[in-house]
């Protein structure tokens, strides 16, 4: 299963493999906002759904990998400056006047996202990088010719107050680095819909029937609009 708006085509967490032939859920959280993003589905053959739009009121989102914790921001000028890393060693040695070098392949590197926050989310930006996990920033198509969704280790996360207008701008550092989890689904659903679905008492024979046997990562994905 793969998303694709405009030149930008990527594979839907959990989305590559081989099915056990009972119906499969999947959730996407690695597509670009507010443009049209068409999902194919490959089995031999291939299928298209009919378009359509992550919409976002702010720049950029900055979010967990699983998708539960997100910070919409205001995106400043500044973000688009980027730095390889060039990976090399220069010895020198007496009676050379040039060096031996080793070298090996430049590194994708990383940058500073220059953003402000909104004061009323700062437990949230805070609880968001508390961890110290990768995390994912989602922007539109075409924010300059930066990736419009890549994965990033915030390696420095620095902040100014500005009272006026009720935000604080933050400048993280950050190296961009591969998607650790491109291969687990993620689960759609909160415990608020498991509340929902198990609301009446006589649903939980139905669930206990549905879910002898099964693995933790079955109920995390389960459909509760379905049980």
């Amino acid at each position: 299963m793969t998303g694709t708006t405009g030149a930008y085509t990527w594979t839907v967490p959990g989305g590559e493999g081989v099915g056990d032939g009972n119906q499969l859920v999947l959730v996407d959280n690695r597509g670009p906002l507010n443009t049209p993003i068409t999902y194919q589905y490959t089995a031999g053959t291939t299928q298209a759904a009919s378009p359509v739009t992550r919409t976002f009121g702010r720049d950029i989102a900055l979010q967990s990998l699983d998708g539960r914790r997100t910070v919409g921001a205001d995106l400043m000028y500044g973000s688009q400056d980027t730095e390889l890393e060039v990976r090399h060693a220069v010895f020198s040695v007496p009676g050379r006047r040039r060096p031996v070098v080793r070298y090996t392949n430049t590194g994708a590197g990383g940058g500073n996202l220059l953003v402000r926050v909104d004061i009323a989310d700062s437990v949230a930006f805070d609880e968001l990088l508390e961890d110290g996990a990768p995390l994912i920033w989602l922007m539109g198509s075409s924010t300059f010719d930066m990736s419009p969704v890549a994965p990033v280790l915030v390696t420095r996360a620095s902040n100014t107050g500005i009272p006026e207008v009720g935000k604080r701008e933050w400048g993280l550092a950050y190296l961009l680095v591969d998607d650790p989890y491109m291969d687990t689904r993620l689960g759609a659903f909160s415990w608020d819909d498991f509340d929902a679905a198990m609301a009446s008492p006589d649903l939980w024979s139905t669930f206990d029937a549905a879910f002898t046997g099964k693995l933790w990562n079955q109920f995390d994905t389960q459909d509760w609009t379905l049980l």
